[in-house]
């Protein structure tokens, strides 16, 4: 059932915790075999620990992100800085080279 279950919520069977007539049932009971049977009321609700479990790994998640995200910025300055660095070094470069260029002629001269 809970197999079954897990299928139609989403809840794994861990997280499940049947009740049937005011007792939880195990995992490893069959519902038939308990006396469950075509429209007896079997109530499903949600493992409490189960819960705040899936709470906690969200906000992990959502601070994983939010880590990710700065990252992400971090590295989007960086690499606008590395544009204007190998600018100004090229322009700097260009320089050099002409000067040297000038240097060379006048004194073939």
């Amino acid at each position: 059932m809970k197999k079954v279950l897990a299928h139609e919520t989403g809840l794994e069977s861990k997280e499940q915790r049947l009740l049937f007539k005011g007792k939880e049932k195990e995992n490893n009971e069959y519902l038939h075999m308990v006396g469950v049977k075509d429209m007896s009321k079997v109530i499903l609700f949600e493992d409490p620990a189960s819960k705040e479990r899936k709470l906690e790994e969200m906000k992990r998640n959502q601070d994983t992100l939010k880590a990710y995200e700065a990252v992400a910025r971090v590295r989007a300055e960086v690499d606008k800085l590395c544009e204007k660095v190998s600018f100004h070094i090229e322009i700097k470069v260009k320089a050099f080279l002409d000067a040297n260029q000038r240097t060379y002629w006048l004194s073939m001269c």
